[in-house]
């Protein structure tokens, strides 16, 4: 397990850790900009779009927000966001509106 995730992410496991490490790395701006190339933001864009939590599902809610601890994270770098505003508008910025709209709390934010 990651260091300093493992209370937040307990139910991650197996392949699901990638997405805990894609989030760790995250947070060092030396991988930050080297991960987030059009092809990560169209994978987290389907992780995102495709994460709604049914029955209490603790892992999926863990995922879920591990996928948007990253996008929030991009979000707060102009250069990554510059860099890939082509699929940031085109991709991930219609999911966040349906999300929005949506009308299960479970996927609103």
């Amino acid at each position: 397990m990651i260091q300093g995730s493992k209370k937040q992410f307990s139910n991650l496991k197996g392949g699901l850790l990638y997405i805990l490490a894609i989030n760790e790395m995250m947070g060092s701006s030396s991988f930050k900009s080297k991960i987030c190339k059009k092809e990560m933001i169209s994978f987290l864009t389907h992780a995102f779009e495709n994460s709604e939590c049914k029955d209490n599902d603790k892992t999926l809610e863990e995922f879920r927000t591990c996928v948007f601890q990253i996008l929030e994270n991009m979000a707060k770098n102009t250069k990554i966001l510059m860099a890939n505003q082509k699929e940031i508008m085109d991709q991930l910025l219609p999911v966040i509106v349906q999300k929005i709209q949506s009308p299960s709390v479970d996927v609103r934010f």
